[in-house]
C-alpha cells in the first residue's frame, strides 16, 4: 500500500519541471499525473472495471489544486460505492448531467430534514448556531454526492476536525446525522445508517465534575493569589460577589443597580435578560426543564453590602454593576472574566483546579457541614442556589422558602469567607491611583 498523499507533497510535485505520476491505494486507488506543459495542476483519475470481464474504464476525478485532495477522494469513494451497488459511475455522471435523476444529494436531504423535521420546535439562537455547524460539515464536494454514496469514512473525515475544536459539537452533529439517516432510509432507499456505526467514536466526553478546591488552606491561598493578580478593581468586585452569593456567574454579570432593595437587604436577580439585547427572549437564571425560569432572591449580607458600596463608587453613575469596557451590543463584562483571572493567577496553577461554579460547591459543602444537623437546612441551601430540594412529591405540597434560615446561612458563609481574605474586605477593589 502506498503512503497517503498530502497537499504538501502535491504542492512540491507541481513545482518540479518533469512529468511525474502520483498515486495512493487506500481507501480507493487513485492516480494523478503532472504532465509537461501543465505544471500548475495534477490531473487525477480512477481505474475500474464494470461490469466484470469488460475492458478497464477511466473516471476523471478532477485536477489538484483546483479541487482539494479531500474532494477528489470523496469523488473516488462515491464511485466505489456506486460500483458496489451495481451502477456505472460514468453512466450515473451522465444521467446527473442531463438532469434525469431526482436531487438526492447529501446537502439537499440534510437541508430537507433540517427544515421539515428538526427546525420547527427549536429556538432561533439554537437554529442559527447549529446551522453554521451543519454548513461546516456540508462544505465542499461531499454535499453534492448522492446520500446513498455517503459512508462511515466520509463522515468520520468531516467530523474529526470538528471534534478537535469541540467534542460536544462533534457528538451533537453525529447524533443529528444518525437521526437524519433514519429519516432518509425509507425515503431514498439507503441500505444502512453510516452515522450509527461511528457514534461511539464521537461520544460526548464524560463529565469530570466541577473544579473546586476542597482543602480550606488551599482555597484560602487561591483567593489570595487571584486577588494578587493585577486586574481592574471592577474585576475584584466581580470575584467577591461571585464568592459571596454563590450565584451563577452568567446571572451576576448583567446585574443592574435597580435590582437591589436596600431596605430589605434583598437582591432579586430577574428570570430573564433585559429586552433589546438579544434577538429573542433569553433566560438569566437557570431554566428548569420544560418550565420557565424563576427569579433568584439573594440576601445582602454585611460583607456583600460593603463590596457593593465600593463598587458603586466605580460604576454607580451607570445602570450596570459591571459595565463592559468595550462599546459592544452587550453592555456588561464577559462571564469568563473571573475564570480567566483564576486560570492566570499564580502562573496558572489553578487552571484545572478551580472555576466559578466551584464556588457554589464550596458554599454548599461548608453550609451543609456547619448546619447539617438543623432541620430544613439542606433544603435552604438548595433554594439559596436556585436548585430544587429532593422529594418531588413533598415539594408539591411544601412551598416554603425557609427565607429566614437562608439569610442566616448566607451571613454565615460571608463571615467564613471574610476570614479567608488576605486583607479587610473594605480595602479590596478600591480605585487604584494612577
Amino acid at each position: 500500500m502506498t503512503q497517503p498523499l498530502t497537499p504538501k507533497y502535491l504542492d512540491s510535485v507541481i513545482k518540479k519541471p518533469e512529468k511525474i505520476r502520483v498515486s495512493e491505494t487506500h481507501p480507493v486507488s487513485i492516480y494523478g499525473t503532472k504532465r509537461l506543459g501543465e505544471g500548475n495542476s495534477i490531473a487525477f483519475e480512477m481505474k475500474y472495471t464494470f461490469p466484470k470481464g469488460t475492458p478497464r474504464k477511466y473516471l476523471a476525478l478532477g485536477s489538484y489544486p483546483k479541487q482539494s485532495l479531500r474532494s477528489i477522494r470523496d469523488k473516488a469513494l462515491w464511485a466505489k460505492n456506486l460500483i458496489a451497488d451495481g451502477k456505472d459511475p460514468k453512466q450515473e455522471k451522465l444521467i446527473e448531467a442531463m438532469g434525469l435523476n431526482k436531487d438526492d444529494s447529501f446537502r439537499r436531504v440534510c437541508r430537507e430534514y433540517f427544515e421539515q423535521e428538526w427546525k420547527p420546535d427549536k429556538s432561533k439562537t439554537h437554529v442559527k448556531r447549529f446551522e453554521s455547524l451543519l454548513e461546516r460539515l456540508l462544505k465542499g464536494s461531499i454535499g453534492r454526492l448522492s446520500i446513498s454514496a455517503i459512508n462511515e469514512q466520509m463522515l468520520r473525515e468531516r467530523l474529526l476536525p470538528i471534534r478537535n475544536s469541540s467534542k460536544d459539537q462533534a457528538n451533537r452533529l453525529c447524533r443529528w446525522l444518525a437521526n437524519m439517516f433514519d429519516y432518509a432510509i425509507p425515503l431514498y432507499g439507503i441500505r444502512n445508517n453510516p452515522a450509527h456505526t461511528i457514534r461511539k467514536q464521537f461520544a460526548a466526553p464524560q463529565s469530570v465534575g466541577f473544579k473546586t478546591i476542597d482543602d480550606e488552606i488551599d482555597f484560602k491561598q487561591m483567593i489570595a493569589d487571584v486577588l494578587a493578580y493585577d486586574a481592574h478593581p471592577q474585576s475584584d468586585h466581580l470575584f467577591l460577589v461571585a464568592l459571596l452569593t454563590g450565584a451563577r456567574i452568567g446571572s451576576i454579570v448583567p446585574a443592574r443597580w435597580d435590582e437591589f432593595d436596600w431596605e430589605r437587604n434583598l437582591w432579586t436577580i430577574p428570570a430573564w435578560m433585559p429586552k433589546g439585547i438579544f434577538d429573542e427572549p433569553k433566560s438569566r437564571t437557570k431554566k428548569p426543564q420544560n418550565k420557565p425560569p424563576k427569579p433568584h432572591p439573594i440576601f445582602i449580607t454585611t460583607q456583600l453590602k460593603t463590596v457593593l458600596g465600593n463598587l458603586r463608587a466605580l460604576t454607580g453613575n451607570g445602570e450596570q454593576l459591571f459595565p463592559s469596557f468595550a462599546l459592544k451590543k452587550i453592555p456588561w463584562m464577559s462571564k469568563e472574566t473571573v475564570t480567566t483571572r483564576i486560570n492566570r493567577a499564580a502562573n496558572g496553577i489553578y487552571k484545572d483546579k478551580q472555576d466559578t461554579h466551584g464556588f457554589r460547591v464550596s458554599m454548599s459543602t461548608h453550609l451543609n457541614t456547619v448546619y447539617g444537623h438543623i432541620p430544613k437546612a439542606e433544603d435552604a441551601v438548595e433554594l439559596m442556589q436556585l436548585r430544587k430540594p429532593d422529594g418531588t412529591v413533598r415539594r408539591k405540597y411544601d412551598k416554603s422558602t425557609h427565607w429566614e434560615l437562608q439569610c442566616e446561612l448566607w451571613q454565615n458563609w460571608a463571615n467564613h469567607l471574610e476570614s479567608l481574605l488576605p486583607r479587610p474586605i473594605a480595602e479590596i477593589g478600591l480605585r487604584k491611583e494612577t
